[in-house]
């Protein structure tokens, strides 16, 4: 099984990241948290969510141009990809799939949505869709979509790109930011020159 495809990926957020996630506070209108409680979907049937723990796994990081988990060049991934218009892609191939919007990647705490996709048909394991394949291919045909898809559900609806960006947490920038300052901080103050002054 591919490591990624584990379905168990609920965790608490760290609380070095919760304490400065509520220094920074919500950005916007309302808060992140109210936001992400407004995805554009149906109630699921509970056991498709088991039907789908099988199916592949793809979290936005895979997409992120900026994280050394993505999987296509930086020159084809969408900048600050996100959950909402994976999801969009997705179905635009015609592919069961269901967005989970509080799951997260490990790797990327902050950026909320998860999305599992059916690939291959359970019996035969023949493609659904015969361009998709595996998930390397569906990552890349998200790429290929994603900018049209985005810009299309912007003007459709206003209020996605509030969505897409507290899927992707603002808050998550000021935080990496501070994580950057502390570590130069950190390098700056431990270095390993000599210290002058006499010895007592």
């Amino acid at each position: 099984m591919d490591p990624d495809d584990i379905d168990n990926m609920d965790f608490d957020i760290p609380a070095h990241l919760l304490n400065a996630q509520q220094q920074a506070g919500p950005s916007g209108s309302g808060s992140a948290q109210t936001q992400r409680s407004q995805p554009r979907m149906v109630a699921v049937d509970p056991s498709i969510h088991e039907t789908a723990k099988s199916w592949t796994t793809l979290y936005p990081v895979y997409l992120d141009p900026t994280k050394p988990q993505r999987r296509l060049a930086k020159t084809v991934c969408p900048s600050a990809p996100s959950a909402i218009y994976m999801s969009e892609c997705v179905r635009l191939l015609n592919l069961p799939a269901i967005l989970d919007p509080e799951k997260r990647h490990p790797a990327d705490p902050l950026v909320f949505g998860r999305i599992k996709v059916q690939i291959k048909h359970s019996a035969t394991k023949k493609p659904l869709n015969p361009n998709v394949t595996s998930k390397l291919e569906l990552l890349r045909e998200i790429a290929k979509m994603y900018a049209e898809v985005e810009e299309r559900m912007k003007k459709e609806d206003p209020r996605i790109v509030a969505m897409a960006a507290a899927s992707r947490s603002e808050v998550s920038k000021t935080i990496q930011e501070l994580a950057k300052d502390a570590a130069k901080e950190n390098g700056s103050g431990s270095g390993g020159g000599k210290r002058k002054g006499k010895k007592k």
